[in-house]
């Protein structure tokens, strides 16, 4: 659905535009091709350890506490890695 939505805006955007993207902003396109695979990885951690603090919450609310600090890290990192 996300990625449904991520290329939907690249051809809305694209028609605005005579050309791609790829093309009128090599280098913020370049950057964001060589920050994909670490990006994709730190959202693959994210989601795991979402589904090991939604399960905590119910059961050991402590853990689910330090878990949700790594669970901010993670998503600051993110939020960083999107940033030029």
């Amino acid at each position: 659905m996300i990625c449904g939505e991520l290329e939907n805006s690249h051809k809305q955007i694209a028609a605005l535009f005579e050309e791609p993207t790829s093309v009128r902003r090599i280098s913020v396109y370049d950057n964001a091709k060589r920050r994909e695979p670490v990006l994709h990885a730190l959202h693959q951690l994210q989601i795991n350890t979402m589904k090991e603090w939604r399960q905590l919450q119910q059961t050991n609310p402590d853990k689910a506490g330090k878990l949700l600090e790594k669970l901010l890290m993670i998503t600051n990192a993110i939020s960083g890695g999107l940033k030029n």
